[in-house]
């Protein structure tokens, strides 16, 4: 079907009503055109977002929501819509206001500045020009992150403010080589960004900092500038930050091309979830040759698989020298309670949230933690232990490649109204059980007809836009928060476990969304779904931010297990009592709706039924 089997007339019409605000939904039924899909089309052919972007933000929203109030029977999603757009129009006129005020104040301050320089009352001025100097009237530059009156005492309020084993850390600074081995949000990257920020200043050193993401690494950089303006009283600015003594802060990801030419301290954050570990490794190590320079690795554990497991073991440097082979490293116990350097020369540090706790940290709830997490999780996320893959149907390796950095996701921004527009999305929930959390997950499926060429590497692959927490809440509270999230979004499928009390929030939801798909366990169901994960993790087939840290570890809690004859199997076992893994499951919930084969999908990119 070709779009010239429509008048220039409808199409005028819509594109009209495209640059009045109007969804291609609403467009496609009001010119009378066979679906949406044909209005995207117009409008990238004729370039109608060119035209669009000439508008500006509130008048993009005022245009909405003059189109939505004229309508006579409004229903309440459109109701609801109205009530978000005054509101956004409010804020952003409140907002515009502001700046206004600000700038001009500004100008007249500037204004004021330079007649008081005119008539010699400036006393920069008025010193520079009994002297007779012509540049009287020039302003005296303002140095840029200008750090040369700090001294070691300028950091001593800072050092005050830190945990007993945060001063362990900062006290052992000028180790080699230093390895710690943590529990998770102790505080840990923060301590790094002040640490590293005191040895820029003080010695005049590089500092680089390599994470699992560039966005974790850009923490980094926001705990320095958050340091200094709050400890320090300066400003920092630029990325990298570079101070007047010549030390420079570069903020990086783990990319070795883009780090092997620095000359710096090192500074790697989780190195057990780095994907090829030992590559970045290799590039610190190269970076800090020089005897002044140190390399410091922190991290929560992952499993005895990783690259960077043999060098915190010290089986690394043990090798297969019949010299080395015997010599025995500290234990977990006994670095928990004494950090110290090994036979390896390297200094090792374990802190668990116990240790946390007892060295000072009041802004730890264990109580609360031990309910969030499966008892495995627990112990890999707080306890430092590490998981062993042998049990697991999953590899690392592949968990680390799907959690990514969100950057070029351009199609989705969470401030919007309409966060994704009018794109397809599914919605995974499991539900809370004694001691455990509900989960709830906003996913993008796979679209193979986007038409924005940069997202063409997205056509084949779920990307996981949004995931959501809730705790003592009861079923329609549960219920309305995910009624919320088909106002948002353009919902095509909910999976709900109703194999236990989910089947309370699995009635309510079908009574504002039938289509719902409620999934009753059962060795087949469970199977299913794994399988279904499996698939699409061996694949790379799923994409999540980096910034959801608890979806991997929840991967790796899905393990093998005997049967009775003997025979290899995996289970995922689901009881009121223990519920684990429960961001898989959520996942899974929302994935499977595209079946268990998909090598036999439709090749063809053209839409029928629209």
């Amino acid at each position: 079907m070709k779009n010239s089997k429509y008048s220039d007339e409808q199409r005028d019409k819509a594109k009209k009503l495209y640059l009045a605000g109007m969804n291609p939904k609403e467009i496609a039924n009001e010119v009378g055109v066979n679906g949406s899909r044909t209005i995207y089309n117009w409008a990238k052919r004729f370039h109608w977002d060119d035209e669009l972007s000439e508008f500006g933000t509130e008048r993009l929203l005022e245009l909405r929501l003059q189109q939505l109030t004229q309508r006579e029977k409004k229903t309440r999603l459109e109701l609801d819509e109205i009530d978000r757009l005054i509101k956004n129009v409010v804020t952003l006129r409140r907002s515009n206001c502001e700046l206004e005020e600000r700038k001009q104040a500004i100008r007249q301050a500037d204004a004021q500045l330079q007649y008081m320089e005119k008539i010699g009352e400036c006393p920069q001025a008025g010193s520079r020009a009994s002297h007779g100097d012509k540049s009287g009237n020039r302003r005296k530059k303002k140095v840029k992150n200008d750090v040369s009156h700090l001294t070691e005492a300028s950091f001593q309020t800072w050092i005050g403010s830190l945990f007993k084993y945060q001063k362990i850390q900062f006290n052992n600074r000028h180790q080699k080589e230093r390895w710690t081995l943590k529990s998770r949000q102790i505080g840990l990257t923060y301590e790094a960004a002040g640490e590293a920020l005191f040895k820029a200043v003080i010695n005049g050193r590089n500092q680089t900092f390599l994470s699992a993401s560039r966005a974790q690494a850009e923490v980094f950089r926001s705990y320095i500038i958050h340091i200094a303006k709050e400890f320090l009283g300066i400003e920092l600015q630029g990325n990298p930050i570079k101070l007047p003594n010549d030390a420079e802060l570069r903020f990086l990801g783990t990319n070795k091309n883009t780090a092997q030419s620095y000359s710096s301290d090192v500074y790697i954050d989780e190195a057990f979830w780095i994907n090829k570990f030992d590559k970045i490794y290799e590039v610190a190590s190269a970076m800090a040759t020089l005897a002044h320079h140190t390399i410091t690795v922190f991290s929560t554990p992952s499993t005895k698989q990783h690259s960077a497991y043999p060098l915190w073991s010290g089986s690394w440097w043990k090798g297969q020298d019949k010299d080395r082979i015997d010599i025995e490293f500290p234990t977990l116990e006994r670095l928990r309670k004494t950090p110290q350097v090994c036979a390896d020369k390297r200094w090792r540090f374990a802190i668990t949230i116990d240790d946390a706790i007892a060295g000072g940290n009041t802004l730890i709830n264990r109580a609360d933690l031990e309910e969030r997490y499966s008892k495995d999780a627990f112990a890999y996320l707080f306890l430092c232990q590490f998981m062993d893959e042998a049990d697991s149907i999953f590899k690392l390796k592949d968990i680390e490649l799907c959690s990514v950095d969100i950057d070029d996701w351009t199609d989705y921004d969470r401030e919007l109204v309409r966060p994704f527009g009018d794109k397809e999305v599914w919605i995974g929930y499991d539900p809370s059980r004694y001691n455990d959390f509900a989960r709830c997950f906003v996913v993008a499926p796979p679209d193979a007809y986007n038409v924005v060429a940069q997202l063409d590497k997205f056509k084949d692959k779920f990307r996981v836009l949004e995931g959501y927490e809730w705790k003592g809440f009861n079923w329609q509270w549960q219920a309305d928060q995910i009624e919320s999230l088909t106002q948002r979004f353009n919902v095509q499928h909910i999976g709900i476990d109703i194999s236990g009390i989910g089947s309370g929030v699995g009635e309510l939801v079908q009574a504002f969304f039938p289509r719902a798909m409620l999934i009753n366990y059962s060795l087949q169901t469970k199977t299913e779904l794994v399988l279904k994960m499996l698939d699409v993790v061996q694949h790379r087939r799923i994409l999540w931010p980096s910034t959801e840290k608890t979806i991997g570890v929840s991967f790796m809690a899905i393990k093998r297990k005997a049967t009775g004859k003997g025979q290899m199997t995996f289970v995922a076992e689901r009881t009121e009592e223990t519920g684990h893994a429960d961001d898989f499951f959520a996942l899974s919930h929302a994935l499977i709706k595209e079946g268990l084969n998909v090598s036999r999908k439709r090749q063809s990119t053209y839409r029928i039924g629209l």
